[in-house]
Formats: structure tokens, C-alpha cells, sequence
């Protein structure tokens, strides 16, 4: 999958980055809030991991802009010093997933197994109702050609 880790504390994230590649992830970093929203321009992420740090970085504000961009865009934030309050806004706004501290990797790397198998499932239903809505169209052409030989 590809990720978009952001948060300024660059011995979390380097050590994060490396071990999420090599599970076979392709990561890419921002250190603050412009870096990340000039990075997620150019770049088609599936995930957000999300360091919420009030001084420079708004998870919250991040979350609504990239959200409106991609709606199915899967954002994990992560607050040191939240509480109850601002993890209820972060899961009202659609975050997929939220930790009170930082996040352990092992537990990131659950998350990201579970978008990744929920994005398989979601994928194969959209390829079945594609292919169920040609099958209806053939049918109904069928159907009406039928119709036009019999009048």
C-alpha cells in the first residue's frame, strides 16, 4: 500500500518508514502540514498516518482537506496529549482509526493489513457489480430487441 506518514518527529517516522517498507509498503514522509499537502498533491496515497501536534500539524484540518479530495482515503491519526473530546471529532470526521499516543508499529501494521483486506473486498464488489450491471444492460437489449421482432 502507499502511505503517507505525517509528523514532525524524524526518528519516529525514519524508523516507522523503514520498517513499513519492508513489509512491502511504499512510504512517503512529511514533517508538516505544507510538506504533506504538497506531497499528497503529486501522489496517489491509499493511507494517512497522521501525527496530530497542535503547534504544527492540525490531523483534524488535514483530514477534511484530503478526505474532500479522496473520500475512500483511510487516515489513522495519532495524538499524544488528546482526550476523549478530540478523538470524538477525529472519528466524526471519518478518521479510520485513532490512537491516544503514539502508535505502536506492530498496531499500525494490523490497521494496514485490515484497509488492505477491506480494500480487496471492496474492489472485487465493485468488479462484480460492474460486471453484473453489463450482464442487465445485454439482457435488457435482448429483451427489448425481442420485443421490437414480436410487434
Amino acid at each position: 500500500m502507499r502511505l503517507l506518514i505525517i509528523n514532525s518527529d524524524k526518528n519516529y517516522v525514519g524508523t516507522l518508514k523503514e520498517w513499513l517498507e519492508t513489509m512491502g509498503n511504499e512510504i512517503d514522509v512529511a514533517h508538516d502540514q505544507a510538506s504533506a499537502e504538497e506531497l499528497y498533491k503529486g501522489t496517489k496515497h491509499e493511507i494517512l498516518v497522521i501525527g496530530h501536534e497542535p503547534d504544527s500539524i492540525d490531523s483534524i484540518e488535514l483530514l477534511q482537506k484530503f478526505r474532500a479530495i479522496n473520500p475512500d482515503l483511510k487516515v489513522i491519526i495519532s495524538a499524544p496529549e488528546a482526550d476523549l473530546s478530540f478523538a470524538s471529532i477525529a472519528i466524526h470526521k471519518r478518521a479510520y482509526d485513532f490512537f491516544p499516543t503514539k502508535v505502536d508499529f506492530r498496531d499500525i501494521l494490523v490497521i494496514i493489513e485490515e484497509i488492505e483486506q477491506k480494500t480487496k473486498i471492496e474492489n472485487v464488489r465493485k468488479e462484480q457489480f460492474t460486471k453484473l450491471a453489463i450482464a442487465y444492460a445485454r439482457l435488457k437489449q435482448a429483451y427489448d430487441d425481442l420485443q421490437t421482432r414480436l410487434h
